[in-house]
């Protein structure tokens, strides 16, 4: 009985960032379908204010696991490092990139959406979530509660000095910084509309 009364407890100290959730948030399942904000499992979810829905991480292994990274690759310009990245299925890992994630969830439908893409930084700028705790993750934990310490890939690209970087930011202490393309990330898939 102890256990579940602590559980309970831990769970009522999430509840500040639940009015934000209730107010903003609307979770679905991974076929697409609406997902009480008090209940669970969720796979997706859509930010009202900006209509942009945003995957949501696992600790499942398999590919949406959270700690999966991937390297930037576009097959259509050959930017970038194919298959720089290590994802895992199972027990197996192999390599990967941002293409092959992409076109694998747009594949399966997930959350019933077919058109998902690497945010810009202005879109994933706006999951910074202020009201946390000083130490604690910049985002709302209730709703994205497997987000890494790491690094997170945009899709915003520049040369400097005739290379090309891209923009990353993490949700930690807030960083944003250019990196050379083979740089190594994390990955938060969004779909809608682009800014």
């Amino acid at each position: 009985m102890k256990p579940l009364i602590l559980l309970l407890g831990m769970l009522l100290l999430l509840l500040p960032s639940t009015g934000q959730a209730k107010s903003q948030w609307q979770k679905h399942d991974k076929s697409g379908g609406p997902v009480a904000i008090h209940m669970g499992p969720w796979s997706c979810a859509t930010d009202r204010k900006t209509g942009l829905t945003w995957e949501v991480k696992s600790w499942h292994e398999n590919s949406h696991y959270y700690k999966a990274t991937y390297t930037f690759y576009d097959p259509k310009t050959k930017l970038g490092v194919k298959d720089g990245g290590s994802c895992q299925q199972g027990q197996e890992w192999y390599p990967c990139d941002v293409s092959d994630y992409i076109a694998k969830i747009n594949q399966q439908a997930y959350c019933g959406i077919t058109d998902w893409r690497l945010p810009t930084l202005r879109e994933l700028n706006s999951l910074i979530y202020q009201k946390n705790i000083e130490g604690k993750l910049l985002i709302n934990r209730y709703i994205f509660p497997r987000t890494t310490r790491a690094i997170y890939m945009t899709a915003d690209k520049v040369q400097i000095e005739g290379v090309w970087h891209i923009t990353m930011m993490d949700f930690w202490r807030y960083r944003i910084d250019k990196r050379k393309l083979d740089v190594v990330a994390n990955v938060r898939l969004v779909s809608g509309l682009r800014d």
